[in-house]
């Protein structure tokens, strides 16, 4: 039987897309069950998927040719829907005021999707099976952007089920190579890794919160710090807090294990996703990223054989804005500088 989601909660309301802009939009939590599952386990735990539209379209269906495209958006490791979307900035509703129809999921054992009873997985692939399952309850293909982790949800779906683009944002492939903090972290993950139950999650909400209490002084431990989150001055202070304070997330360790063993060498694409010449590919990469670095992304774009393939490095001598790995979602300068590279990019391989 083909996956369906169930629309749970809807309602109209008003977004900031971003300072200075607001914009109508129909908000919708719709409910996708867990694939594998028993019937019971079905109805009691379910995938959340925040659809965004503008409430001009409300009453068009979900995947309608009304829309310019339908877009999906998978965060990373320890984060939720809070990746693309704060109280003054809104990638969804920036998207759905130009007629995009947006699905933001969180990914089992984050954010709503937790709240709705789905567990932490257990396996990065866990995250790539429920992709899949919300491409296959879609009526037409979707572009998906990944952010981080997200990245990698994206790129292992792309060969199971048909995409109308990707967007690989600040994604890895190549994962810590030329970060040596991330590989000991790694090594030490790894040594852990043999008394911890696959059952055991990690909570990282308290680190983003602990991260939100230091205010102006986490911009510059962030800057001298190995693994560096942002970019130096490229969040306003309240729009930090808010970001690592609800953003940040809980996480299955299992995962963590398999990213460890990601950051000593073993490979992230089998060679399938690389495989793919007909898949549009849109790779960002951020100068001042030190988690998912640009050679990540360049790495991604030379081993694909898409024929229709553009990475973009946001620098400050290219863009004016050297992007991290956070910022270059939600940060100061994002909506003009990120979200009209690939606003462009969508539009050209849209339907209308």
């Amino acid at each position: 039987m083909a996956p369906t989601l169930e629309r749970l909660e809807a309602r109209e309301r008003n977004e900031q897309a971003e300072l200075g802009r607001v914009v109508r939009v129909r908000w919708e939590l719709l409910g996708l069950e867990i694939d594998g599952a028993s019937q019971a386990a079905r109805q009691a735990a379910k995938l959340a998927v925040q659809r965004v539209i503008a409430a001009s379209m409300a009453e068009q269906p979900l995947g309608s040719p009304a829309f310019r495209g339908t877009v999906v958006l998978i965060h990373g490791l320890a984060q939720n829907h809070r990746t693309w979307h704060s109280s003054a900035r809104s990638l969804p509703a920036h998207l759905a005021d130009h007629g995009y129809e947006v699905l933001n999921l969180d990914m089992r054992g984050h954010g709503l999707s937790r709240r709705l009873g789905a567990p932490p997985a257990r396996r990065v692939d866990d995250y790539v099976d429920d992709l899949c399952r919300l491409v296959g309850a879609l009526p037409r293909p979707p572009f998906v952007a990944g952010h981080s982790l997200g990245a990698v949800v994206g790129l292992r779906s792309a060969p199971r089920v048909e995409l109308a683009g990707f967007v690989h944002w600040a994604g890895l492939y190549t994962f810590a190579r030329d970060n040596p903090t991330l590989r000991a972290a790694a090594r030490v993950g790894l040594v852990l890794d043999r008394g911890v139950p696959d059952s055991v999650a990690v909570n990282w909400r308290h680190a983003g919160k602990l991260i939100a209490r230091l205010g102006p002084v986490s911009d510059a431990v962030n800057a001298v710090a190995p693994i560096q989150g942002w970019g130096r001055r490229s969040f306003e202070v309240p729009l930090l807090r808010e970001r690592v304070s609800r953003g940040f997330d809980v996480t299955g360790w299992p995962v963590m294990s398999e990213m460890s063993r990601w950051a000593l060498g073993e490979p992230i694409d089998d060679g399938s996703f690389a495989a793919l010449e007909a898949l549009p590919l849109l790779v960002f990469s951020g100068e001042s990223d030190r988690l998912a670095t640009p050679e990540d992304g360049l790495a991604c774009y030379r081993a694909s054989r898409s024929q229709d393939r553009r990475y973009v490095l946001f620098s400050a001598e290219s863009h004016g804005f050297s992007a991290g790995h956070l910022d270059i979602v939600l940060g100061e300068r994002a909506p003009r500088v990120v979200w009209s590279e690939l606003l462009a990019w969508l539009d050209a391989r849209s339907t209308q």
